[in-house]
């Protein structure tokens, strides 16, 4: 029997079953898909970690990653298994049930358009699986909304959302510390039994355990406040080669550059950077519709300013310093001043557009989509993407390119830095109240299966692609549609892709997007570099006080006070509320915690900064 399409955001998904008749088994849907893959997988899974492995050392170390970024990865050979529509008529039917499904990620609601649910690939998952999503997205900001859900107890079932870091004192109200306070407060379902406790996903399984920082792995992912416990799912990269280089920089109007006979590659400092946006400010420039330009904004909720801020940085791996002798966090170096008040001085004189730092996705948009930004600062793909379904098309001399590449103080290239193993990334993670919790692991099971990738991403094969030398390839209509066309491409189904894991095409060697001309450009512009081992940011959360000094400095939100400081009346305002914040650190026990992380550092100088 057919089940009925349900007329509400949804996805119906349905695990193959046809390897449980084979075998006269009574294995679960993820065991079937587990199943499926060929050995060849594997193999090449263990060869990727086993030369992570080998190449990395105690000592921190750079790659440089100008050419690696833009070498193709060998192509996978995992057989990619299918299910026709007779196989699963003829399979046993499995219990319909729905779940709540929340897509917490801001700027991503348009993967879900009215009607996604009606498109070919949502309707063939409908004929294969017994799984119903309602899907709500948001389009403010997630931590609010992870602190609504968790305060007022009107739970998800399954949540994908940003985990970047548990710790208030480097993310005060972020969201990975709302998901551990969620689940020390029995709000979240424990994984361990499940997960590590069963051969029922291996998938999963694999995604908890390879190729994540082990800084991160002891604090954050399998906090010491858990007990042993897991409940968080990472969506991540696979193996090192599917690392991205997402080439954050600040990005302008290629017209207005050629205009003012400026190489994009010349602007490399903030005295250059004003040069700049003076210019633009005084050269009469306009949008599409005749507007005068902003010289310089951003998107949503400010993202991301600190691009504009790049050069102030002190040239480690991190923004920690010692000075005089003395680890320091950022908030007290002269770097932080000096970036604060550069900031301040674009507001006040006009070159940059105060309203972006606190602004909606949809206002930032709209000033956006006519080319009325001249500067903007976030990632590559994010920017171009947009642009290319909506200002591309009629205005295409109005490209946003990268300038740079920034340099630190001490003049060397300003990079992209990655530990040897991801440290945050998306994840999943369960309502303790959920219902049959080993069916929503099924579906998660099934999505992170490279078989239930394929669907998701690249959807039903003849008809939005086809297998060409072993590569999911989509035709050359759907790849135009999927740049030009995103609410038709995205009415086809495919916006469940989004909340799977982050992209393994790179290390498969199927992303011919990230391999675009312009991609390419900007990730030059922004290398790679990479290192090993604890940060002094790592040291101070081990700090036997830490809890105490977090909550005391819970009160003030250091990224909204940042803000406050960007638009302050003067710079003597600025310094004066930058001086109280340190004041409040000292107040909260800041000089004990350097005190530790000092002490730390001279037992193991392995330790970064």
């Amino acid at each position: 029997m057919r089940i009925k399409k349900i007329p509400a955001l949804i996805l119906i998904f349905v695990l193959c079953t046809a390897l449980i008749a084979a075998c006269g088994g009574t294995a679960s849907p993820a065991q079937t898909t587990a199943a499926a893959e060929t050995t060849t997988a594997a193999t090449t899974a263990a060869a990727a970690e086993a030369t992570t492995a080998a190449a990395t050392t105690a000592a921190a170390t750079t790659t440089t990653a100008a050419a690696a970024t833009t070498t193709t990865a060998p192509v996978s050979t995992v057989t990619l298994a299918t299910t026709t529509a007779t196989e699963a008529s003829a399979a046993p039917e499995l219990e319909p049930i729905t779940y709540q499904f929340l897509h917490c990620w801001n700027g991503q609601a348009g993967n879900f358009p009215e009607g996604w649910q009606d498109g070919p690939v949502a309707q063939k998952m409908t004929e294969l699986l017994g799984i119903t999503l309602n899907v709500e997205t948001i389009t403010g900001s997630e931590q609010e909304k992870l602190a609504l859900v968790f305060a007022s107890g009107d739970m998800f079932d399954i949540a994908n959302v940003p985990y970047w870091s548990t710790n208030p004192g480097l993310n005060p109200g972020g969201e990975g510390e709302y998901i551990m306070n969620a689940a020390n407060a029995g709000l979240l379902l424990p994984l361990n039994q499940f997960i590590f406790e069963t051969e029922n996903y291996p998938w999963i399984k694999q995604a908890m355990t390879q190729h994540i920082a082990e800084a991160f792995r002891m604090l954050h992912l399998e906090h010491p406040s858990y007990d042993g416990e897991r409940y968080v799912i990472p969506s991540k990269a696979m193996t090192p080669t599917d690392i991205t280089n997402n080439a954050y920089n600040v990005f302008a109007r290629k017209d207005i550059l050629e205009s003012l006979g400026i190489d994009p590659q010349s602007v490399t400092t903030p005295e250059a950077l004003r040069e700049l946006l003076e210019k633009i400010r005084d050269g009469g420039f306009t949008d599409i519709n005749g507007r005068p330009i902003i010289p310089a904004g951003n998107w949503h909720g400010g993202w991301s300013y600190q691009q504009y801020q790049n050069s102030f940085h002190p040239g480690g791996w991190t923004t920690w310093d010692v000075i005089d002798g003395r680890i320091e966090r950022p908030e007290m170096t002269p770097e932080y001043e000096e970036k604060i008040l550069f900031m301040r001085n674009l507001v006040a004189d006009g070159l940059y557009d105060a309203e972006a730092l606190t602004q909606s996705d949809t206002v930032g948009k709209e000033k956006l989509v006519t080319g009325r930004v001249a500067t903007q600062g976030c990632h590559w793909a994010w920017q171009h993407d947009f642009f290319a379904t909506t200002l591309y098309v009629t205005n295409p001399e109005m490209e946003y390119v990268p300038l740079g590449p920034w340099l630190y103080k001490d003049g060397s290239k300003f990079t992209q830095v990655e530990r040897n193993g991801v440290y945050g990334f998306g994840a999943k993670i369960l309502g303790a109240q959920i219902k049959s919790p080993e069916r929503a692991l099924d579906m998660i099971e099934y999505l992170t299966s490279d078989e239930g990738y394929v669907l998701s991403v690249f959807g039903i094969e003849g008809v939005h692609y086809n297998i060409i030398d072993g590569v999911p390839t989509r035709t050359e209509e759907w790849e135009r549609i999927r740049v030009e066309d995103n609410q038709t491409y995205q009415q086809q189904g495919f916006g469940i892709s989004t909340a799977n894991l982050e992209s393994r095409l790179k290390g498969y060697g199927w992303d011919t997007a990230y391999n675009r001309p312009g991609f390419v450009k900007a990730r030059e512009v922004r290398e790679l570099a990479f290192f090993d081992g604890f940060t002094a940011d790592d040291i101070s959360s081990q700090w036997p006080g830490r809890s105490e000094y977090n909550e005391r400095m819970s009160v003030v939100s250091l990224g909204d006070f940042e803000k406050e400081m960007i638009v302050a009346a003067s710079d003597e305002e600025a310094l004066r509320m930058i001086e109280s914040y340190r004041q409040r650190m000292r107040e909260a026990g800041y000089d004990e915690m350097m005190d530790y992380v000092q002490a730390r550092m001279e037992e193991d100088p392995s330790i970064v900064y």
